[in-house]
């Protein structure tokens, strides 16, 4: 026989939430308390997913196939991707994750789910056809569009300097670039990003010598008014990526 809770519900949820979020290593186990503390407690745990393991990664990936694309889409607003995810995996995951806040992207091998974007991608059907009417283009795929991102660029685009116009860019105030001052330097410039306040740049390996260099690619970075720093990253809370 079930006893009947002696607390309100909204009190017992905030109750249960709190202790998940200031203990979540325990978090899985309350689940087991009740079926209501189970729906509540893993829309706490799915809030950040950082796959610091090959056995949380196969776990997740797992789980995308036993639960809704709404559940993902609503709940998990941090997620961190590790280097050892290959683009396909990485792409399958922000495909269900589209309202991440805070996104990690590590992942490097394979084709950039954000590379994919760069430019339309023309109908193959409606392109061979001689009729006049132009070409009808594929839909770019649906990825988020964070505030905060740290990543490697060259992972994402290859070879190609990052085209800061697209749509994943568009809600960015916080940028870390993980790429060497070598490769970002010769960018043309941050400022397509609409909103951007906070850039975290490496600076490794680079001295007085640099400077001739770097300095004009600094002004530039200065002038679009946003805050640089020359190392410090926003990372996930409990992030081990």
């Amino acid at each position: 026989m079930s006893l009947m809770p002696l607390l309100p519900p909204e009190l017992e949820r905030d109750i249960f939430e709190l202790a998940a979020r200031t203990h979540r290593g325990t978090a899985v186990n309350l689940t087991l308390v009740a079926r209501r503390v189970q729906i509540w407690i893993e829309r706490v745990i799915y809030e950040v997913v950082s796959l610091s393991d090959r056995n949380k990664c196969s776990s997740f990936l797992r789980t995308l196939n036993t639960r809704s694309v709404q559940f993902f889409d609503e709940h998990v607003k941090a997620l961190c991707l590790p280097y050892y995810l290959d683009m396909d995996q990485a792409s399958r995951i922000l495909s269900v994750c589209r309202h991440v806040n805070n996104l990690e992207c590590w992942a490097q091998r394979g084709s950039s789910p954000f590379s994919l974007c760069s430019a339309p991608q023309l109908d193959p059907l409606s392109s061979s056809s001689p009729s006049s009417t132009p070409p009808q283009t594929v839909p770019a795929p649906l990825l988020p569009c964070p505030s905060r991102l740290s990543v490697n660029m060259r992972d994402l685009f290859h070879s190609s300097p990052p085209d800061f116009s697209l749509q994943l860019f568009a809600n960015i105030t916080h940028l870390r670039v993980a790429d060497s001052w070598l490769f970002w330097s010769t960018w043309p410039s941050f400022a397509p990003i609409p909103i951007l306040t906070h850039l975290a740049l490496d600076f490794s390996g680079a001295g007085p010598a640099h400077i001739p260099r770097l300095a004009p690619v600094l002004v530039r970075i200065l002038r679009i008014r946003l805050r640089p720093c020359a190392r410090a990253g926003s990372r996930i809370r409990g992030s081990h990526c």
